[in-house]
């Protein structure tokens, strides 16, 4: 997707959140919170200097990118969301319960077979591989195995209050706001996350919101050139 991207004259930058890919890696699972993420998201945002952004935002990077939007809304132009979603403690549904446990039973996660099991297509031994490179043993996972419990599901999670905040800021987003869903998505899809999107952001309004049809959780491995295809045009829009 970048580089099909910057073909087609856009810069394009991917973050890597923090302990995940290439990024430094505290390796004390007490130092991740949703709080903090936002917070580094943010530090690292003022001192790019960055604005008139496309925010394109899939799981992880959703709960973390929209929490951005009170802070630094004015430094976005528009944003796609894509499987992901911006729960208050409304409770879990039984994929989500399953995906805790597990994540609570083990010492490290399986993290190329955990992409292959929310991905369609089959991916190649080098595409694992580079999935699984950043993370040779487990602890090196502080972070993929801390996030899964930040993310408000519960209503005691203390990410619960910043999503609300969110939410109501939202409410007032006037600028454009796109769904761009896997229809194979247990995670968000078939939670319903993009239809209260549409239903409570005033930018989702008249928009041409997408479900790729067959497209699972890991959409960017699914469907990249309709992605790319889509983010383009979306960039091509006025903002009233």
């Amino acid at each position: 997707m970048i580089q099909d991207l910057a073909k087609r004259g856009h810069r394009v930058i991917a973050l890597d959140l923090m302990g995940m890919g290439r990024s430094d890696k505290p390796t004390d699972k007490a130092d991740y919170s949703l709080a903090n993420h936002v917070d580094w998201m943010s530090q690292w945002l003022e001192a790019e200097g960055l604005s008139n952004i496309t925010m394109y935002c899939q799981d992880w990077g959703g709960i973390t990118g929209l929490n951005l939007l009170p802070f630094h809304g004015d430094r976005f132009a528009r944003v796609i969301a894509s499987n992901t979603g911006l729960p208050t403690g409304e409770g879990a549904g039984p994929a989500v319960d399953q995906w805790l446990a597990f994540v609570a039973s083990v010492d490290a996660l399986p993290i190329s077979a955990l992409i292959q099991g929310g991905t369609t297509r089959k991916l190649s031994a080098g595409e694992l591989a580079a999935y699984n490179a950043p993370f040779p043993d487990g602890s090196y996972q502080a972070s993929p195995l801390a996030f899964p419990f930040l993310i408000p599901v519960k209503p005691d999670n203390p990410g619960v209050p910043m999503c609300r905040d969110t939410w109501t800021y939202l409410a007032t987003w006037t600028k454009p706001f796109l769904t761009v869903f896997g229809s194979e998505d247990q995670i968000a899809y078939k939670a319903g996350a993009h239809v209260r999107m549409q239903r409570e952001i005033p930018g989702a309004a008249n928009q041409h919101h997408v479900v790729i049809d067959g497209a699972n959780h890991f959409i960017q491995e699914d469907a990249s050139d309709r992605l790319v295809d889509i983010i383009d045009q979306f960039t091509k829009q006025d903002i009233n």
